[in-house]
């Protein structure tokens, strides 16, 4: 049942989602995995378009995505998500939230 909150999606939740690291074990890593589908499927997401490129970097440099499968995670994105474009007035309240 998806929640009517909305709730951001970090990069590292995406990346459990879309890759596996090899460096962990196989238990943990089916463990990640598990928790990022079970989040991006019951929520109302949010990523900002930095969450975007930083997923896609790492996709490139780790993974070795194509730019074509780099081009569909990222209409993905559009197209699952609200992606929210980071400007003056939003970075502003950031730091005024911190503070």
């Amino acid at each position: 049942m998806m929640s009517n909150h909305l709730c951001f999606i970090d990069s590292n939740i995406w990346l459990y989602y879309l890759i596996v690291d090899p460096n962990s074990s196989a238990t943990e890593e089916l463990r990640k995995r598990s928790l990022a589908i079970n989040l991006i499927n019951s929520v109302n997401g949010v990523v900002s378009t930095q969450v975007i490129n930083e997923v896609c970097s790492v996709l490139h440099r780790k993974a070795a995505f194509t730019e074509l499968q780099i081009q569909q995670v990222i209409q993905s994105f559009y197209s699952r998500v609200a992606v929210v474009e980071l400007d003056r007035d939003i970075l502003m309240n950031a730091s005024d939230l911190r503070s």
